[in-house]
């Protein structure tokens, strides 16, 4: 079976950032990563300001407009489901863009562990406010991919499994969960993810980082699929080669 792979569009700086081009060049960027990320056989896509560094926490009103701007354009031209994450820890802002836009998915790093992060201190998890604001935007059929014990945060509850996180994350409404390594590029560790697995069951796993040609023969037995950006790209570019590759696995 070949892998479910949700490839990354890393969306170029927005508004406010010294870098950012214009929400034109912005625009083009994503749609080209778009084609060839379908071309290459992707089952979704998921866009993320990536690129908006430092990133602000709760996103400002320039970020939420640019980026409702550009995933409406991408939803109008996919062919594959499209999900949307606004960092660093905006899983509302994420929630009201697919709304707007058609989106169906969005992904959320922080929803039930409670997490600290270098620079940014301990992140906000609320599930029942997020599950109550979707109902009031009547989101309901936009589904929720959440992140436990996600990368580059520190864990504040000692002694919490990845097990423990896992039950928690499907009890407070997520419809997938993700499991990450400690970094970008970094893949989880096997017995995390096949903890993850084994307590899920049914429901879907994700890998969220370190997803790549050489490591997927030993992850797949024990997801659902991958979310995948880094391993896709050659000198910061989408590799259309490393796209088809991954996809065409077994």
């Amino acid at each position: 079976m070949k892998p479910k792979i949700i490839g990354m569009i890393h969306l170029l700086p927005l508004p406010g950032y010294s870098k950012h081009p214009g929400m034109n060049i912005v625009i083009k960027q994503a749609l080209e990563d778009l084609a060839m990320l379908e071309s290459g056989g992707v089952s979704a896509v998921l866009v993320e300001n990536e690129n908006d560094h430092p990133h602000q926490v709760k996103a400002s009103p320039e970020i939420i407009a640019a980026m409702t701007l550009v995933v409406n354009e991408i939803v109008k031209q996919a062919k594959v489901s499209v999900g949307v994450e606004v960092l660093l820890n905006d899983p509302q802002a994420s929630l009201a863009i697919a709304k707007i836009t058609g989106a169906k998915f969005i992904r959320t790093d922080y929803f039930v562990d409670k997490m600290w992060r270098s620079n940014y201190g301990k992140m906000e998890i609320d599930p029942k406010k997020l599950i109550a604001y979707k109902k009031k935007i009547k989101a309901g059929s936009i589904k929720i991919f959440a992140d436990v014990q996600v990368k580059y945060a520190k864990l504040l509850e000692k002694g919490k499994t990845i097990s423990q996180s896992v039950k928690q994350a499907i009890k407070a409404g997520a419809d997938a969960v993700i499991i990450t390594g400690k970094i970008s590029g970094q893949a989880p560790q096997l017995k995390d993810l096949k903890e993850a697995k084994q307590t899920a069951g049914k429901f879907p796993v994700y890998v969220g980082s370190g997803f790549s040609i050489d490591n997927a023969q030993k992850l797949l037995p024990f997801c659902d699929g991958a979310i995948v950006g880094t391993s896709l790209k050659t000198k910061g570019k989408l590799d259309i080669n490393k796209v088809k590759k991954l996809c065409q696995m077994k």
